[in-house]
């Protein structure tokens, strides 16, 4: 009766209602699928350690790292490669759609100038392509709105992974939800935090 109960507040609010106050308020949070316990841990494991090689190891060890998750999430993952005069650092598919991948690991948050670099390598390709930037330093405040909404692009960040893992959740789940919240937002960078 507890679950009818908090639906039938879900649909009132979803029509412009508003559930009495005694109503538990964790009940509209969104719920995710879980990765096994054991591969969340390796992965998180395999995290820490790409976190100690030398700056340059570093980056190929993040893209390798990366490919690797999005394969032991069903995802397909595709290594880097280079097209004339260009590197794409990966690709994946997710509910049937493409994304290209460009990921970083840098001393400092990615700033517009590099989201508007590879949303424009997205854009030259098919009209259906869509990006994925994961950054683990993040992005700044200012890069993301000189950026704007409406691209083609969803951002994640190093604590998005570490808490995915943390949290022992799907990362297909994770980014379907940051996608949806794009598509509603059209800010390509919401915090996973602020999704559970």
């Amino acid at each position: 009766m507890e679950v009818a109960k908090s639906e039938f507040y879900l649909l009132i609010e979803k029509l412009g209602g508003k559930a009495p106050e005694s109503i538990n308020r964790n009940t509209t949070k969104t719920s995710f699928s879980n990765m096994p316990s054991h591969v969340a841990d390796e992965f998180l494991d395999k995290l820490i350690k790409v976190s100690s090689l030398e700056r340059q190891a570093r980056g190929y060890a993040f893209e390798k790292f990366l490919k690797e998750l999005f394969d032991a999430n069903g995802l397909d993952g595709r290594s880097s490669f280079r097209l004339v005069g260009e590197q794409i650092d990966g690709s994946f598919e997710l509910l049937g759609e493409t994304y290209l991948l460009e990921a970083k690991w840098t001393s400092k948050p990615v700033d517009a100038a590099d989201l508007r670099s590879f949303n424009a390598r997205v854009e030259d390709k098919a009209s259906w392509a869509r990006g994925l930037f994961i950054s683990d330093c993040g992005f700044s405040e200012e890069g993301l709105i000189a950026f704007g909404k409406g691209k083609s692009l969803v951002c994640m960040d190093g604590l998005d992974l570490c808490i995915m893992l943390q949290e022992k959740l799907s990362l297909q789940e994770v980014l379907s939800k940051k996608v949806r919240r794009a598509a509603e937002t059209g800010k390509p960078f919401v915090r996973l935090r602020e999704l559970i």
